[in-house]
């Protein structure tokens, strides 16, 4: 049975699909980290250009991705394989700010916030993670249909 709020977003019975995701993001993620960091590390030459240019790869890549993409595309690499997409609770695209909000935890990044964010999934009856609620986010299925701006910023 698919549970959907009673303004209909789309159906957040996506729980699979969100693990899945998460797992490919979090590879997308490192790719681009090492990236982010060896070309930073070359380019700052010193030790503590280096210890710097890890800190703000970090930031950017685990702040950015999600906020970026999601707010842009309303998912995510591992959502875009996965079949799944963030709306807000009209069901259209989040925008930038919404997208910025939700993916907080990215911050505090881990395991530990991957399985805490995994546990408010799984005791929500909407699937939600604490920072999608804050943010008024979804986690639906991907319907294929485009949707306007949730925050008329893109």
């Amino acid at each position: 049975m698919s549970r959907q709020p009673s303004s209909g977003p789309g159906d957040v019975n996506v729980v699979g699909g969100r693990i899945a995701a998460q797992l490919l993001d979090y590879a997308v993620m490192f790719l681009l980290l090492i990236v982010v960091v060896f070309v930073g590390a070359a380019a700052a030459g010193s030790q503590g250009g280096a210890e710097a240019t890890v800190f703000f790869g970090l930031l950017a890549v685990g702040l950015g991705y999600g906020t970026v993409l999601e707010g842009a595309y309303g998912k995510t690499v591992g959502k875009m394989v996965t079949g799944i997409r963030v709306v807000d609770r009209r069901g259209t695209d989040i925008g930038y700010g919404k997208a910025l909000v939700r993916n907080i935890p990215a911050l505090f990044g881990g395991w530990l916030t991957w399985l805490v964010g995994m546990a408010a999934i799984a005791i929500d009856d909407q699937n939600q993670r604490l920072f999608d609620g804050v943010a008024g986010t979804y986690v639906v299925r991907d319907t294929g249909r485009k949707s306007g701006s949730g925050d008329g910023r893109r």
